[in-house]
């Protein structure tokens, strides 16, 4: 269970088990151990909320997959698997984000028991511009059957999202996907288990 308190100052963050998780050596009080999917023991601070002002976003490669890396004014930075439902639910807000005031980042479990994901701006949540009801020109998912097997196919969905997102990075002094050096961590880059993603949520 996360921790309910806040996080800040200068640290790496990803999503992990419905918290923000930053890396910490064995001993650190208040950690939580898991195993990563290496498995690797690893040792993590877990917070409910993360906020700031947004200074930089950028779409970076990592051995896990393309990770939107979003830098804060104190030197934070939140990393979402851009196929997560974090990712998606960031990618359908940013063109209502004020890059001139401040952003919190909640994550929590849903009614459904599923991960929530919510972006704030003056307390308010950010709804989504794009959804099932009113897409916005998003193309919706397809049922497709593959060897027997019916499955969603997020394709052409992921694609509108992927290209939304690039569109979007110059507001906020980003960059198109590269691969360095930067650090990262495991986190969230499963897709949403092949069904379509909840939408009881305010954004």
């Amino acid at each position: 269970m996360a921790a309910t308190q806040s996080a800040s100052g200068g640290n790496f963050y990803n999503i992990v088990q419905n918290s923000f998780r930053k890396k910490v050596e064995e001993g650190t009080e208040g950690a939580i151990m898991r195993k990563n999917k290496k498995e690797v023991e690893v040792y993590e601070l877990s917070f409910d909320n993360i906020s700031g002002m947004i200074v930089n976003i950028e779409v970076k490669e990592t051995p896990f997959g393309q990770n939107i890396q979003i830098k804060l004014d104190d030197g934070d930075i939140l990393s979402l698997g851009i196929s997560t439902n974090e990712g998606k639910a960031f990618t359908k807000v940013m063109a209502s984000i004020d890059p001139l005031k401040k952003v919190e980042f909640n994550v929590f479990e849903g009614s459904d028991g599923k991960g929530a994901f919510l972006v704030k701006q003056e307390g308010n949540a950010i709804k989504w511009n794009h959804t099932r009801a009113v897409p916005n020109g998003m193309p919706d998912a397809i049922q497709k059957t593959v060897a027997g097997v019916t499955k969603w196919d997020f394709s052409d969905q992921d694609e509108f999202l992927y290209q939304l997102l690039l569109k979007q990075l110059e507001r906020f002094g980003g960059q198109t996907p590269e691969n360095n050096d930067a650090d990262f961590t495991e986190g969230r880059n499963e897709t949403a288990n092949g069904k379509p993603p909840t939408e009881d949520l305010p954004f």
